[in-house]
């Protein structure tokens, strides 16, 4: 049998019409370049069958494609810095991933192979950022969440936005770090849900503020590239659903897909983007700000709700934007940071300067709050006086 019978006989195995949408599925989960491979394959096809200007019509097309991917695979440095970590994760089986209890992690920055910086992060024995002293008498309590914006990225323990409310607050408050990198809301909420706050159950007045960006939206969506061991939630008529992570059979097999077409720079721009948020994915997102609002009131005797939102003009959703103005909140675009560069030089993260300026913000706003409690408590006495 010569090569080109050989060739011949192989090709119309592979296009067995059960065979190539075999390996047309496999392509979408495995690898999209084996969709490469199948395109291939069909110019040889034509080739043997000597038709010459299909083959050439679908090798210009393939060779394109196949430039525009691979130039795409190569993407360029966002920083000229480099960035050494050793921060590690756990898994918990309700929250998801987290980073690990009781340890010290550090972020090297280097610059041209020179080390010129040391990042500090110290995770307490809940799997939380330390945010300074604790004044363990106060039944007042503080609970920051968000992604790492507010966990404090590219900041020492001390800089980060948590631990400033604190120091500025003089222990008056307990202030605790939720926060983490790449988490949104979803994982806050499942915390109220599953109860792990009981630690802070005393918390007989609370404030829950929530750093939002843009971003959240995606990560709740299941979206992103990240948080796989992330809670994921649904609509379900009109009821927010816990459907276990988003590594869970069967949507591990979306998210597979998802990564896939987010590999080929060619599928995510001109045939669908994984990243692409719609209404459904901001429904979601708002029932989650909505339950946690919910499960809140249930789990503390008293709490208010502070919202510090990011770039909130980005967000296309009216009734997100809505939600938020709203509530109590402080818009970082109405700041004024006098000219200064808010974010840091390293990834773009919030800078402490950035971090000093906002929490001033915050803190006018919680003593405002208290004082005009104060006010309205004292308008009732002439009313109890006897």
């Amino acid at each position: 049998m010569s090569i080109s019978e050989f060739s011949s006989k192989f090709i119309s195995f592979v296009f067995n019409k059960y065979l190539l949408s075999l390996l047309i599925l496999i392509g979408f989960f495995i690898n999209f370049f084996l969709i490469y491979i199948i395109l291939i394959l069909i110019l040889l096809k034509l080739y043997l069958e000597n038709k010459k200007i299909f083959f050439l019509i679908l090798s210009y097309v393939l060779v394109t494609l196949l430039l525009f991917d691979f130039w795409n695979l190569k993407k360029p440095k966002l920083t000229k810095y480099n960035i050494a970590s050793n921060v590690e994760y756990s898994i918990h089986p309700e929250i998801g991933y987290r980073p690990k209890k009781n340890r010290y992690f550090k972020e090297e920055i280097y610059l041209k192979n020179n080390k010129i910086n040391e990042i500090q992060y110290t995770i307490n024995e809940f799997g939380h950022r330390i945010t300074g002293d604790e004044n363990k008498k106060s039944k007042k309590c503080i609970f920051v969440h968000g992604g790492s914006f507010a966990f404090g990225q590219m900041l020492n323990d001390e800089q980060s936005l948590p631990f400033l409310i604190n120091l500025k607050l003089k222990n008056n408050f307990r202030v605790y770090n939720f926060a983490f990198n790449g988490y949104g809301p979803h994982q806050f909420l499942r915390k109220l849900e599953v109860r792990y706050l009981e630690d802070y159950s005393d918390c007989s007045d609370t404030i829950v503020l929530y750093e939002m960006i843009p971003d959240h939206i995606g990560r709740v969506a299941g979206k992103r590239s990240w948080g796989d061991k992330s809670p994921r939630y649904f609509i379900k008529g009109n009821n927010l659903m816990h459907g276990g992570f988003f590594s869970k059979y069967p949507y591990k097999i979306l998210m597979k897909i998802r990564k896939n077409f987010r590999n080929s720079k060619f599928i995510s721009t001109f045939i669908y983007n994984p990243e692409k948020i719609t209404n459904y994915d901001n429904q979601v997102f708002l029932k989650v700000l909505e339950q946690i609002e919910v499960k809140s009131k249930i789990n503390f005797h008293k709490v208010n709700f502070l919202y510090v939102a990011w770039n909130l003009d980005l967000i296309k959703n009216s009734e997100i934007i809505e939600f938020i103005k709203s509530r109590n909140n402080i818009d970082i675009n109405q700041i004024d940071f006098k000219g200064n560069k808010t974010t840091n030089e390293y990834d773009g993260h919030p800078s402490f300067l950035a971090n000093d300026i906002i929490s001033d913000e915050i803190i006018k706003k919680i003593n405002l709050a208290e004082w005009l409690e104060s006010f309205a408590f004292l308008l009732t006495l002439p009313a109890a006086l006897p």
